[in-house]
């Protein structure tokens, strides 16, 4: 879809074609640079000459597979809510096995049982009352879920390899206190790609956001709906300028020439995969971060 779109308005008179740019956030955060990486391999709607996408815009994006973002996703949410750490590690331990059936492609049988215990330590750990007929209704309904063809692709996917070969300039932004993918290792990852890449790329990792850039206390989903600013003006206005500017400095596509594309194996992949997990996931280790005051 974000690749027609882009080819849509490439079509448009009164659009630039050359300054067309993708912004993604969260999971979206994960698709621009595919988009792009599609484009400029010509494996997308647009041929490699006129590819549409400029720029990309990452926000909260995750550079780690989806696998490791769920499972720290919960520790922090959890911890958000007060559950004790004892507690989160188990639950921790218990999804990490989850993901694990969902990577190695486990029987459904196999994947069953580790959703069942998942759910269980959760229900242990956050002292929810639920019977055996919701707690069954609530394990179908995770089986469902984790079989879907996305949350699979989510789960499994790597996202450097499509930041690194994008080709565009880039610009990626996280709050501190975003609980749902976390921004500082994420953003290192990307800027190490983009590094490594030749490409142009700029990070910023931004104090007391959370996951949709407002200013919060905890971070907590919970927090969401009673802020009343809807994304934080500073944040806005930075990726405003940078737009713009990065608009303003592009040369016809035609004159551009972009970085040479990392060869599959060269040295500058590699480095940057040492940090981009492959195979199983580890097991969480029991000493969690404590939580701040």
């Amino acid at each position: 879809d974000a690749d027609a779109a882009s080819e849509f308005l490439k079509k448009v008179a009164e659009i630039d074609a050359d300054r067309i740019g993708i912004a993604g956030h969260s999971e979206g955060g994960m698709i621009a640079p595919l988009v792009s990486m599609w484009q400029n391999e010509g494996l997308g709607a647009s041929d490699p000459e006129s590819a549409a996408v400029s720029f990309l815009v990452l926000l909260a994006a995750p550079a780690q597979r989806g696998a490791e973002v769920l499972v720290w996703q919960t520790g922090e949410l959890m911890r958000a809510e007060g559950v004790s750490e004892e507690a989160i590690a188990a639950v921790l331990v218990a999804h990490t096995a989850v993901m694990n059936a969902v990577i190695d492609k486990q029987p459904a049988a196999e994947l069953r049982a580790a959703m069942e215990t998942l759910i269980r330590t959760q229900v242990d750990a956050t002292g929810t009352v639920m019977d055996e007929a919701s707690l069954q209704s609530t394990l179908n309904a995770a089986i469902a879920g984790m079989q879907d063809k996305w949350m699979t692709t989510f789960i499994t996917y790597d996202p450097i390899r499509a930041i690194q070969r994008c080709r565009v300039p880039v610009y990626a932004i996280a709050g501190d206190k975003d609980l749902q993918v976390d921004g500082r290792a994420n953003l290192a990852l990307i800027s190490r790609a983009t590094g490594d890449a030749g490409l142009r790329a700029q990070v910023r990792l931004y104090n007391g956001l959370n996951h949709l850039f407002q200013p919060c206390k905890t971070g907590s989903v919970s927090e969401y709906a009673e802020i009343e600013t809807t994304f934080d003006a500073t944040a806005l206005n930075d990726m405003v300028a940078w737009v713009v500017k990065t608009c303003i400095e592009l040369k016809p596509r035609a004159a551009r020439t972009p970085p040479p594309l990392p060869a599959e194996g060269d040295a500058a992949v590699s480095e940057s995969a040492k940090s981009a997990p492959t195979g199983q996931l580890q097991a969480i280790p029991l000493e969690v971060k404590p939580k701040a005051p």
